[in-house]
């Protein structure tokens, strides 16, 4: 999209550098990468996310941003879930994309990739008409979900998705899709229900277990050089148990 400029993209990769640094350096829970109430922020990238009253300096466009510390008042931001980087590599070029969304969330925060697709999987969203009416992205994906080939996957993909569809493409909140009010809304797998990305941090937060799961296989595989494997399993139970008894700090995870 052409409102898509000013080295946002740059501005973004920043915005989770510096808050990434923030974490580690004052050590940090790392269930504030899930949630937090605070972040960092330049005026360029503030006024692209529509952050009413921010204080920052404005700059020349050629000119690198001075970067601030803020305090969120909502769950609207907050957390790398809804950091530009994150949402614009999770999108298709002009629409969002809910199924990379949502494998991101499995993958990355709960550590349960889904199997890749069959081969002989149709795109039904090239499609994006019905009876001459243009169709959001949930509603493709409901005629995608119509397909028993595509259910038993979508059903756990899509709804954690769905709760990031107030996000444009780049990032940037929004009421409507295609004229229409955006609908939000899922169910886990489990039962558990949410409606927007508030209340799926929520969700993630009560399964926070997984989460420090999945975050402590990936600083081990780093770590270690290799795959994790079987008999890995008694390690990463004894750490994820000592970051959990100390409030679920970076350095906890990094000492064990």
């Amino acid at each position: 999209p052409l409102y898509f400029k000013n080295n946002l993209a740059e501005l973004m990769h920043k915005e989770v550098l510096l808050f990434l640094d923030l974490i580690l350096v004052e050590d940090r829970s790392i269930l504030e990468l899930i949630d937090a109430d605070w972040g960092v922020m330049c005026y360029r990238l503030a006024q692209h996310y529509g952050i009413k009253n921010f204080r920052g300096k404005k700059t020349k466009s050629n000119a690198a941003p001075p970067w601030y510390r803020v305090k969120y008042t909502d769950k609207t931001r907050g957390g790398v879930l809804t950091m530009g980087k994150v949402l614009t590599g999770t999108s298709q070029p002009k629409r969002t994309s809910p199924v990379h969304r949502g494998k991101w969330v499995l993958e990355t925060i709960l550590g349960a990739p889904p199997p890749p697709p069959p081969p002989e999987v149709d795109n039904v969203l090239k499609d994006q008409t019905e009876k001459g009416k243009k169709l959001t992205v949930p509603q493709l994906l409901a005629r995608h979900r119509s397909n028993p080939a595509c259910a038993s996957c979508h059903r756990r993909i899509d709804p954690l998705g769905m709760a990031f569809e107030n996000f444009d493409p780049t990032g940037r909140w929004r009421e409507k899709d295609q004229g229409q009010p955006i609908d939000a809304r899922g169910v886990l797998i489990d039962g558990a229900k949410f409606n927007g990305i508030a209340e799926l941090k929520t969700t993630l937060i009560a399964h926070k277990t997984e989460f420090v799961r999945c975050f402590v296989e990936e600083m081990l595989k780093y770590a270690l050089g290799r795959k994790l494997d079987f008999y890995d399993e008694p390690t990463v139970k004894k750490i994820v148990q000592a970051v959990a008894r100390d409030n679920y700090k970076l350095s906890r995870v990094v000492i064990e």
